[in-house]
């Protein structure tokens, strides 16, 4: 997977405080151990780095309109910024584009060039920030007070290196808390509770809404073509109209100038008589073919023969 690219900013940023962490602060804890009777080194550099972190995020009076300790330390942050980067930008400008680093795009934008959002965005996340690696350092305090490392130059280049490494990591959890807290604001996720609050990095953010924002465009494109052929039916619609009804307007013409032809008429009809027609006389019907048969050839009856009877023989009568 590829390594994101460090903001050249933050890089700036990083650098800054490792160097005040490990020479500035270490010489604030030479004195403190020197003049405040600290049980060891390591006490007294943890002295000097909670102090320091407690000017940059509380103001010394409560009648302080600005904490004057974090006004100073981010006006010497800016010189480092315009000496490293050689630019012009002025101290609101320095705030602007560590800002534009911290939140996402889309929201960056909402925000005009002066707003003072601008300065609490960038005052609660450096101010977290710092927070975190003050812990950090208290905790691991015998890497800086370390005398054997301090004196080697490779060692404490080394050291410094890895403080700053550090502290970007730091910067970069805090830019992700705080767009996940401006995501999760933004869609109805109660903030109060940080459980509910999704871990969203800056880069994962500026990539959903570059997506978001694609998706817009091309389905307001893809409603600009719809109702650009909506709009070529219609005109599509109007000239089929205008043909049908030119069309019709020369089939009139036509025929209002082709010549009538002679209407055939079908020979009429003889008049039909409404006279009744005479009934005729019912004549009864033939007999029927066996009765005429029976009486045109009746059957002949044949009489029996006559027989007499004598004594001797009998005699037969002949036939008549």
């Amino acid at each position: 997977m590829e390594e994101p690219k460090i903001n050249p900013v933050f890089e700036i940023i990083g650098v800054y405080f490792a160097n005040c962490y490990w020479n500035n602060l270490y010489n604030v804890a030479l004195d403190i151990f020197a003049q405040e009777n600290s049980e060891s080194l390591d006490d007294a550099y943890r002295i000097a780095v909670n102090r320091y972190n407690t000017a940059f995020c509380k103001k010394a009076e409560k009648t302080e309109k600005i904490n004057k300790h974090y006004v100073d330390i981010v006006k010497d942050l800016h010189k480092n910024y315009k000496e490293y980067l050689q630019t012009s930008d002025t101290y609101f400008g320095f705030i602007d584009v560590v800002v534009r680093g911290l939140i996402p795009e889309n929201y960056y934008k909402i925000l005009s060039s002066s707003d003072d959002r601008k300065n609490n965005i960038f005052r609660d996340v450096l101010s977290k920030t710092l927070t975190k690696f003050t812990i950090v350092l208290s905790q691991t305090a015998s890497t800086v007070t370390n005398s054997k490392t301090r004196k080697d130059k490779n060692k404490s280049r080394d050291q410094v290196s890895s403080l700053k490494d550090k502290f970007i990591e730091l910067l970069n959890q805090e830019r992700t808390r705080f767009c996940s807290i401006l995501m999760a604001k933004n869609s109805g996720v109660d903030i109060r509770n940080p459980d509910e609050i999704p871990s969203i990095p800056k880069e994962v953010c500026d990539k959903l809404n570059q997506k978001i924002k694609i998706l817009v465009e091309e389905k307001e494109h893809m409603k600009r073509e719809r109702n650009k052929y909506a709009e070529l039916a219609n005109k599509f619609k109007e000239i089929i109209t205008r043909q049908e009804e030119t069309i019709k307007r020369l089939e009139s013409i036509m025929s209002a100038n082709k010549p009538q032809r002679p209407r055939y008429q079908a020979p009429s009809a003889p008049p039909v008589s409404m006279k009744p027609i005479p009934m005729q006389e019912e004549r009864p019907d033939p007999p029927a073919l066996e009765v005429l048969e029976a009486q045109e050839y009746p059957d002949e009856e044949v009489d029996e023969p006559i027989t007499f009877e004598f004594d001797d023989e009998p005699i037969f009568a002949a036939d008549d």
